[in-house]
C-alpha cells in the first residue's frame, strides 16, 4: 500500500524562508529519497526560478548564519 500526500508550507515557516527570501521568484518541490533505509530522511530539493549559483550562495550564507 502506498500513500502520496502534497501539501504547501507557507514560506515563514519553511525552515530555510530566510535563505529563499533573497530568491523571491523561487519555488522549491521537495521529495523524500527513497533509496535509504526507513530511519533516515534525505530530502531532495527540485528548484525552480533562482540560478544554481544563487541558491547554492543562499543555502551557504544561511548555514553560516545559523550556527
Amino acid at each position: 500500500m502506498s500513500v502520496i500526500a502534497e501539501f504547501t508550507i507557507p514560506t515563514e515557516e519553511f525552515a530555510l524562508s530566510q535563505a529563499f527570501a533573497a530568491i523571491p521568484n523561487m519555488a522549491v518541490e521537495i521529495e523524500r529519497m527513497v533509496a535509504h533505509p526507513a530511519s533516515r530522511f534525505l530530502p531532495y530539493l527540485w528548484v525552480c526560478g533562482g540560478t544554481t549559483t544563487t541558491v547554492e550562495r543562499e543555502l551557504r550564507d544561511h548555514r553560516r548564519r545559523s550556527r
